[in-house]
């Protein structure tokens, strides 16, 4: 399982996965036990928008309109299945001290690299400006760009979010690169391969 407070967005996906698995005994829709979770989450400051891209989206999903289900809105980007997703928790983080520690930052080069990105909606685009922002904000300094430069050589992109590092490589260097990966001790909880997911079962019922 992944572990709770370093950016993985594992809070959302619990809060959203008990309401739907009491969707029968509370008697309400998808969409509305969406809404519940995305509420609890604000709240609690434990993610700011995740439930709506959880529940609403696929592949690479970009926030367009914010607010909860039925309300914000995204756009998807369908990632190719010969990529893999290589992620790995560098330490922890949550959300609450991400926005004590980043809230002058985030909100102005956000909505600066959000523009960027909207001009041209294509995963390399994204990659770019992922790196750009991680490293404007913080989360990725010079020398963890350094090290992860160093053995990326194959890799189509990588940055950090929170205490999460993400790097996108084809399927055939995944192996290399985790292997490199776990060489450098720089993960503390392990490291994970994920598949694109391209498709979104929630229904409405």
């Amino acid at each position: 399982p992944l572990p709770i407070g370093v950016g993985y967005a594992t809070s959302s996906t619990i809060t959203l996965s008990t309401l739907l698995a009491l969707k029968e005994k509370l008697g309400l829709p998808s969409t509305s036990l969406a809404q519940i979770a995305h509420v609890a989450e604000v709240i609690n400051k434990t993610g700011l928008g995740d439930v709506l891209s959880i529940y609403s989206g696929y592949g690479l999903t970009v926030r367009t309109k914010p607010g909860a289900p039925g309300i914000g809105e995204v756009i998807s980007v369908r990632v190719p299945a010969s990529i893999s997703i290589i992620t790995c928790a560098l330490g922890v983080m949550s959300t609450q001290a991400m926005l004590a520690s980043y809230s002058a930052y985030l909100e102005k080069i956000g909505e600066e690299i959000f523009n960027k990105f909207i001009e041209e909606v294509e995963l390399s685009n994204f990659l770019r400006l992922a790196k750009e922002f991680s490293t404007r904000i913080g989360f990725l300094n010079d020398e963890l760009n350094k090290e992860i430069t160093s053995i990326c050589k194959n890799c189509l992109g990588f940055y950090a979010k929170k205490k999460v590092l993400t790097i996108l490589v084809e399927n055939a260097y995944t192996t290399e690169i985790v292997e490199k990966i776990l060489k450098t001790k720089l993960c503390v909880m392990g490291v994970h391969v994920h598949y694109p997911v391209n498709t979104n079962k929630f229904t409405e019922s």
